[in-house]
């Protein structure tokens, strides 16, 4: 369900602590825990733990109409996980553990500020995950042409937070529509961050960074769109909010969570974790990898 009135946003700033921070990939990472195992020492993460709907399901990407008359690409696809393959999913998260979500600076330090982001986190590097997930919504995903951030990409703000960048955003200004159909999508970015937000918590308003892959120098990859997968339902609050400018609530949109949803939206379209007034969220985020050869 998307609606155009905000949730609550109490204890709330408005103005947002980060943007288009860059995270880089790292080919061995500690996350990498798909061999944990359950009690009974069986590997709950290579085990099969796919429970697609009885009934076979056409999926369709519904696009969502931004604030403000924004361009740019935002959408949802339903029914992507079916409750017992969230249910799955969220077990899996909880055997690993959560701790005390971040927020990345404008220094690209990570810090944890509960008044501005005031959740949980769990990081699991899962290639199952993301390529299950990726076979079922590859056909949905926007061409560069829909993406509008990705023909017009800014330089950052602050210059010393993206020092690793490679000149990145200097190579992607006033991009042509010729120029970013070189761009292709290829998969899901395979860091899982499992997020987690009981009762009284929420994520303020913010941009997405890019996430940056140079593990081949033959091609570029870097993502350009939010992938978000939400896995549970029933809580009241905690919606995701895309926020209109100035301070005229009504014109903000609201997405409200389905088990097994996708929302899709390009990174730096503010948006916020609206407070949950009650119950427990779960949903996973990543990213949708984009690649072009050479750089």
């Amino acid at each position: 369900m998307i609606s155009s009135t905000n949730e609550a946003k109490e204890n709330m700033e408005s103005e947002p602590l980060h943007r288009h921070v860059t995270f880089q990939k790292l080919p061995n990472s500690k996350y990498n825990v798909e061999g944990i195992s359950d009690k009974e020492g069986v590997d709950i993460m290579r085990r099969p733990w796919l429970h697609p709907l009885p009934e076979p399901t056409t999926l369709t990407l519904e696009r969502i109409s931004l604030p403000d008359g924004n361009p740019d690409f935002a959408g949802v696809i339903r029914n992507v996980l079916s409750k017992e393959e969230c249910q799955h999913l969220i077990k899996c998260s909880e055997k690993v553990g959560y701790e005390q979500a971040t927020v990345t600076t404008f220094e690209n330090q990570q810090v944890t500020m509960t008044n501005y982001r005031k959740s949980s986190r769990c990081i699991i590097d899962s290639d199952n995950i993301a390529g299950v997930i990726w076979e079922r919504i590859s056909n949905h995903i926007p061409q560069p042409s829909q993406i509008s951030s990705l023909q017009l990409s800014a330089p950052p703000r602050n210059g010393g937070r993206n020092r690793h960048r490679r000149n990145i955003d200097a190579s992607l200004q006033r991009k042509t529509p010729a120029e970013s159909s070189h761009w292709r999508p290829y998969e899901i970015n395979h860091r899982m961050r499992f997020l987690r937000y009981d009762e009284g918590e929420y994520f303020n308003r913010h941009g997405d960074g890019c996430y940056v892959d140079d593990s081949d120098e033959s091609k570029r990859r870097q993502s350009w769109v939010t992938f978000q997968v939400y896995l549970n339902d029933g809580f009241e609050g905690g919606g995701t909010t895309f926020v209109a400018r100035g301070e005229n609530e009504s014109k903000d949109v609201t997405v409200v969570p389905e088990t097994g949803m996708v929302l899709l939206f390009s990174h730096p379209i503010e948006h916020q974790g609206d407070l949950v007034a009650s119950g427990r969220k779960y949903a996973i985020r990543s990213d949708i990898m984009f690649e072009r050869d050479g750089f």
